[in-house]
């Protein structure tokens, strides 16, 4: 893996990874806590190869979907030529007498017209299976057999015709309209997290390049002439480029934790697609067995191809070939390693990211924390507090001494005096920033151990120009307080003694 010096190279060509794509010389990732680059950090991006295989079930469904249809045209032209062969058939056909020719003997066998019994008249259903069991018949019977048979056929046809329709091109209408669905709602929601990630990348990347020019502007002493403009002190931006990094890094994991979930949810859908496209493949092949008979022979060879596909086969060959572009190709945690029959299409990729989160995979190598993260700048001395740490500040209120209130106070190296609400890194406003050179520092009486001093001068944190003002700070201990007076008496303008000060610290404005 490069170093950040290669990584901030300027004769560096190295073209940025386009999403889906092959990377240009490797995925950037990082061993277990290792350090990586804020700007130049790379992950695999599998949005357009999931979209795409999506697409190609979509395509396989839609291919078998023909195929199905295809027979139910053919078994509705059967149907057609079952009724003209009929027509042909009995028009003419003989009836024979079976018992003479006196009125109320039995009646003529064989007058039967085709329909929905295909029965003759005067032959019953048992008749005509003891007939074709090879029991004695005579003509009548054998036409009468010949007709049910066309019948039969007929029937068989018209049933075949009606099953196809109502029961394996809706499931499988329904099959597509569901795989697109959940192809266009992730396509959506994959490409605005993408765009949420790259503008926080944008950000991060202004950031660096302002920490760049307050670092240089720290060096040539450009600070000292420009005391006011405060947010230029490479110790504040660099700050704001930690929270920002912090944001960067976040949306990254989350993107990982999408992007890996949903291959997962991928692979689980694939292996139910192909449940599902077996059964309804077995459940055609069965109406053309009882349609066709003799033709089922290549159905059945279809089916046992079919069946003999295992349900991983397909994804096995897909890492195979994919293997970088995806996030749980090398995954630690799988957690689709139970049997197929357990999952459902209900886990694939929907709009809301707790849909992602029944798949997710953990401890995935390509997460990064934020103490691992670099960038330019991130140890130059101007972005170090020469001195940090909690001090009271004594309030007032309406111009009355109050109570002591303890801030996280920051001494940077260009001499600004910083209070913030709290250490935490979210707190990067300063809710009060003094220029030590321009203040006066006065040590208060320390002899009730209270170990105190004064500051006054401008906030520069105001955005409206204010008076100078005296603001008083109480250290926690002696050595405490010696360590911040010292630190100040470096960079202070003006040091009065504890002689010119009160002992009541009644001098506070």
């Amino acid at each position: 893996m490069a170093t950040i010096e290669q990584v901030l190279d300027p004769n560096n060509t190295t073209q940025a990874q386009v999403p889906g794509t092959a990377p240009t010389s490797g995925v950037s990732q990082t061993a277990a806590g290792g350090s990586s680059d804020l700007l130049s950090y790379q992950f695999p991006d599998s949005t357009n190869l999931v979209i795409e295989r999506y697409h190609k079930y979509i395509k396989l469904i839609h291919s078998i979907e023909n195929f199905a249809e295809g027979y139910r045209q053919i078994a509705a032209s059967t149907v057609k030529q079952y009724e003209s062969l009929n027509k042909s058939v009995t028009t003419g056909m003989p009836n024979f007498e079976v018992s003479g020719d006196e009125e109320g003997a039995t009646k003529v066998s064989g007058s039967a017209k085709l329909g929905n019994s295909a029965q003759p008249e005067g032959v019953d259903g048992a008749s005509i299976t003891s007939a074709d069991a090879g029991s004695p018949a005579d003509l009548n019977t054998f036409l009468a057999v010949m007709r049910k048979k066309l019948g039969d056929g007929y029937t068989r046809s018209m049933d075949f015709q009606t099953k196809v329709q109502t029961q394996i091109l809706p499931d499988l209408k329904h099959l597509e309209a569901e795989i697109d669905k959940k192809q266009k709602e992730y396509a959506s929601f994959s490409h605005a997290e993408e765009k949420d990630l790259s503008q926080l990348r944008s950000g991060s990347a202004k950031l660096t390049q302002t920490l760049d020019s307050a670092v240089q502007e720290f060096e040539r002493g450009v600070h000292a002439k420009n005391r006011s403009d405060y947010k230029k002190d490479p110790y504040l931006v660099k700050k704001n480029l930690l929270r920002d990094a912090a944001l960067q890094v976040k949306a990254e994991n989350n993107r990982i934790e999408f992007l890996a979930s949903s291959e997962t949810a991928l692979r689980a859908a694939e292996a139910r697609i192909l449940l599902e496209l077996r059964r309804l493949f077995d459940l055609l092949t069965q109406f053309i067995d009882y349609s066709y008979g003799g033709t089922v022979q290549s159905f059945d060879t279809l089916r046992d191809v079919l069946n003999r596909v295992p349900e991983d086969l397909e994804w096995s060959n897909f890492v195979s070939r994919n293997r970088q572009y995806l996030i749980t190709a090398n995954a630690v945690d799988d957690t689709v390693s139970n049997p197929m029959s357990n999952l459902s299409l209900s886990s694939a990729p929907a709009s809301a990211r707790s849909n992602y989160a029944q798949a997710a995979v953990s401890d995935n190598s390509f997460k990064r924390n934020l103490e691992d993260v670099t960038f330019r700048n991130n140890a130059h001395p101007s972005t170090r507090p020469v001195l940090e740490g909690v001090l009271a500040r004594k309030e007032t209120t309406l111009g009355l001494a109050g109570k002591y209130n303890s801030y996280y106070f920051v001494i940077s190296p260009a001499g600004y005096f910083y209070g913030f609400p709290s250490r935490s890194i979210d707190s990067f406003q300063p809710n009060l920033v003094l220029y030590i050179p321009d203040c006066e520092t006065k040590i208060r009486n320390s002899s009730s151990g209270q170990f105190s001093f004064s500051l006054r001068g401008k906030d520069l944190s105001n955005v409206v120009p204010m008076p100078k003002k005296k603001y008083v700070f109480k250290a926690s201990s002696a050595e405490d307080f010696d360590t911040w007076w010292k630190v100040i008496s470096n960079y202070s303008g003006e040091v009065q003694s504890p002689s010119a000060l009160s002992s009541d610290g009644s001098d506070l404005e």
